[in-house]
């Protein structure tokens, strides 16, 4: 029987006292890659905000390992095992790509610092080469990866990935889902948003759809792939 690791129930969240998602429901099992998808503007981030805690909860409950994490700051979230890549390059541009790595690894202890670049340069050899270059001179997809590595050096036991096709060339979008693929086989617990629904089913186990705050929608990518309507109206297909 599958472990769950992420489990939100009934959550209520937004920003400035105005509710964005409504009684949203949903759960990850360990080892497991779930994908949030649907139009943009209708909660997919925030959802992602209201579990690391950026944002406030306005009714429900998340738990992580059975636990909640519900009230918990964010950084604490974070040391829990919540490891959360926003979408777009945000990086420090300001410092170099070692420096944003390690800076990944802020709660980690020394002794395993190294041995965590290690693994993520073998997965990003490019962050390697570069690792003594400035950020800020990156290309787009090299800052996605140095995004995704820089979550890899947490070593945490989910992965909020948000939208890692945003703004990038397909072959370059290719190679980061070929990672994230890879992260799933390792065993790597993944919830994903992605607006784009042929970037996950080929490697989701359950896919949920949101329209306007609300789960409207929920099952299996290739049962979700048969449903002519639902990808018409939401998808475009």
């Amino acid at each position: 029987m599958a472990t769950t690791r992420l489990e939100v129930d009934g959550l209520t969240a937004g920003y400035h006292g105005q509710p964005v998602l409504r009684d949203l429901s949903l759960h990850v099992n360990d080892g497991g890659a779930v994908g949030i998808i649907g139009p943009n503007g209708h909660g997919k981030t925030t959802l992602l905000r209201a579990i690391s805690s950026l944002i406030p909860i306005m009714g429900g409950d998340i738990r992580l390992d059975g636990a909640s994490i519900k009230g918990v700051r964010a950084d604490r979230v974070v040391q829990q095992g919540v490891v959360h890549i926003p979408q777009g390059d945000l990086i420090f541009t300001e410092l170099t790509v070692l420096k944003n790595l390690t800076m990944g690894a802020y709660l980690a202890p020394k002794s395993e610092i190294g041995s965590r670049l290690k693994g993520v340069f073998e997965i990003f050899p490019r962050l390697e080469e570069r690792q003594g270059q400035m950020a800020s001179t990156l290309s787009g997809g090299e800052r996605r990866m140095l995004a995704l590595g820089r979550g890899l050096m947490s070593a945490g036991r989910i992965m909020l990935i948000d939208e890692p096709s945003l703004g990038l060339a397909p072959i370059v979008v290719d190679q980061i889902y070929d990672v994230i693929r890879d992260l799933k086989a390792e065993g790597r617990t993944i919830l994903i948003v992605e607006e784009n629904i042929s970037r996950i089913v080929d490697f989701a186990d359950y896919v949920y759809l949101v329209d306007h705050g609300e789960f409207v929608w929920e099952g299996e990518p290739d049962e979700l792939m048969r449903h002519e309507k639902i990808l018409e109206t939401y998808l475009g297909g």
